[in-house]
């Protein structure tokens, strides 16, 4: 094994068992695959046990994988988690000049996010210069069934993780769509125009239009939209950006190498309904 030490990290606020996971992930990434137990537990500063047990947890989850009789190697799961960072970080630094040309155009804020278990995570945003404006913020959460760039996102899903969240459709404002057949109708809507809308669905006093995002694959990544006060940015003001923002939401696609037309995995079982 080379002569390459790797530093135990200090505990931070007590939390020692964590900082000696990372310290044997960190140590795995050092010295590359097919490291041993005993040169592990060297490199670290803990006993054999301990970190044999911890790599135990870690293979049962695919954090790291057995590469032979005692000798470990970093496992797919990383790979999973690092290709997820490296595609939104791709999918923030597309979309951060339309971002920009969109807030300018509409004279409104402007979002780009993600979609994440029934929420969406907001990545980035360009905020209006008015004094009165649609508050976000970047790393925030919101659910995704009343919100715009959640609808857009929602629109695209596989059937089967959209039924478990049609069930528990939560209630903010009195616009909010509650009812499992009406959201499967709005979705369909939004799959045949191209674009959502929130009509003061998370906040009443706030509307807002999103498109998604597709990348290479044509799977839906992100959604960007515009979203305003309604006193200044009406219901049929953002029905108008419509087609503008699904235009430039096509432009990002692009840019992430989206060639084809979307084929909706659920269209056939919304427009039943």
């Amino acid at each position: 094994m080379a002569d390459q030490r790797v530093a135990p990290s200090a505990p931070v606020n007590r939390l020692r068992s964590l900082n000696h996971v990372l310290d044997i992930l960190e140590a795995l990434h050092a010295h590359g695959p097919d490291v041993g137990v005993t040169d592990l537990a060297r490199e670290v500063g803990m006993t054999k046990s301990s970190v044999h047990e911890i790599l135990a947890n870690l293979e049962a989850r695919s954090y790291v994988a057995r590469c032979g009789s005692g000798r470990y190697a970093l496992g797919i799961k990383l790979a999973e988690l690092g290709f997820a960072v490296e595609r939104e970080r791709g999918i923030t630094d597309a979309a951060a000049p339309y971002l920009k040309r969109l807030a300018t155009l509409a004279g409104e804020s402007t979002h780009l996010s993600v979609y994440d278990i029934g929420e969406v995570v907001y990545l980035n945003k360009v905020t209006t210069p008015h004094a009165v404006q649609a508050y976000t913020t970047i790393g925030g959460r919101a659910p995704a069934h009343c919100v715009a760039t959640g609808k857009a996102q929602l629109a695209f899903q596989e059937p089967g993780l959209i039924e478990p969240l049609l069930a528990t459709l939560e209630r903010y404002t009195a616009a909010t769509i509650t009812d499992a057949d009406e959201m499967r109708r709005e979705l369909a809507t939004i799959r045949f125009q191209g674009f959502a809308v929130n009509a003061g669905e998370w906040r009443a006093d706030v509307v807002g239009v999103a498109a998604p995002i597709y990348d290479f694959s044509g799977a839906t990544v992100a959604a960007i939209g515009i979203s305003g006060p309604l006193f200044r940015f009406t219901l049929e003001t953002a029905r108008e950006y419509g087609p503008e923002v699904a235009g430039i939401a096509a432009e990002v696609s692009g840019l992430l190498g989206y060639q084809q037309l979307p084929r909706s995995p659920s269209l056939a079982s919304t427009t039943r309904s």
